[in-house]
């Protein structure tokens, strides 16, 4: 153990000399932090011999402030107020860099960036204001009166072009120039169904054994005619016409009422079709002529409205397919 304990000392006392012995090497000191060289303020905020850290503070403390005009903004005859102090955005990293690069005593002037996101936003918010479809004209149909409402155009944002716009108008505010009024780009819709081009409409009044057709508002001409009999009603509601036959062949539907009567009729004169038919979207129901012209203004039929021959070859030309028909009490 004692031997052990020698050596251990010796060791120890060999390694400290050895440490002793080595030269003494020269510290090297770490390059400084560049600072602004030159007599740069910002909003009287001096910045000469500040580092980039430092300048970054002072900078974003110094334009911290708002410092631009509401910028107004129209669109389809509607007022806005972009608020342009949150649309621009202070860019530090340029603004120190333009610190760094000046070589003479200089206010510095900020640098801004516009907010791309925020515009977005304002505009997003905007189109849900002005933006509306466009109205068409409808038919309205009462038992005492038939009218046609107005129709109204609608309105569609370019939203893309608003952006763009906005987005250049703050820029000029950035660099300077007062808040510019903008106009942004609204398109116009335009209905597709007016009084104008609303075209025809037939309404048949049971209570009055009336078939009256409309060239728009305008009465073209009234029909007496014969309707549905009490076991057939005529049914009421909003059809149209699908189909015309100027020359229609009867064909037996084999109802209770036809099941003694020929598998078909051809056209002609005396057919239960009369001369002329129009046919409705509504099951085995037409505008139909009928050679039965003391039927008129009675229910004598079994659903149909009946015209005498010489009234359904009269409106017969007057009507195309797709013509609605309004059928009420």
């Amino acid at each position: 153990m004692t031997v052990l304990r020698t050596r251990h000392k010796l060791i120890a006392i060999a390694l400290a000399a050895l440490l002793l012995a080595l030269p003494v090497l020269p510290a090297f000191a770490a390059d400084p932090e560049p600072v602004i060289t030159a007599e740069i303020t910002a909003a009287g905020a001096s910045l000469q011999g500040k580092t980039a850290l430092e300048a970054r503070e002072i900078i974003s403390s110094a334009f911290a402030a708002p410092m631009f005009d509401p910028l107004p903004v129209v669109a389809d005859g509607h007022a806005f107020t972009l608020d342009a102090d949150s649309a621009l955005s202070l860019d530090v990293t340029a603004s120190v860099d333009a610190a760094f690069a000046a070589t003479e005593a200089t206010a510095l002037a900020p640098v801004f960036v516009v907010d791309a996101p925020a515009v977005t936003t304002f505009v997003t918010a905007l189109a849900k204001k002005v933006d509306h479809a466009a109205v068409n004209s409808k038919r309205i149909v009462s038992h005492k009166s038939f009218r046609i409402s107005a129709s109204s155009e609608g309105a569609k944002t370019d939203q893309a072009s608003a952006v763009a716009t906005i987005t250049a108008a703050l820029v000029t505010e950035a660099a300077g120039s007062g808040a510019a009024t903008v106009t942004v780009p609204v398109t116009v819709l335009k209905p597709k169904i007016t009084r104008a081009n609303i075209g025809k409409t037939i309404v048949v009044v049971l209570g009055h054994f009336r078939v009256r057709l409309y060239k728009g508002t305008k009465l073209e001409k009234s029909y007496r005619c014969a309707i549905g009999m009490r076991a057939y009603p005529t049914p009421r509601g909003v059809f149209k016409v699908i189909a015309k036959s100027a020359a229609p062949t009867w064909r037996n539907p084999y109802s209770r009422w036809s099941r003694g009567m020929p598998s078909h009729i051809d056209p002609g004169f005396y057919n239960p079709l009369g001369l002329r038919a129009l046919y409705l979207n509504a099951p085995g129901i037409r505008i139909h002529g009928t050679s039965k012209t003391y039927s008129m203004g009675h229910a004598a039929s079994h659903g149909c409205i009946r015209l005498t021959n010489h009234d359904v070859v009269d409106i017969y030309p007057r009507v195309k397919v797709d013509t609605p028909v309004y059928i009420i009490k």
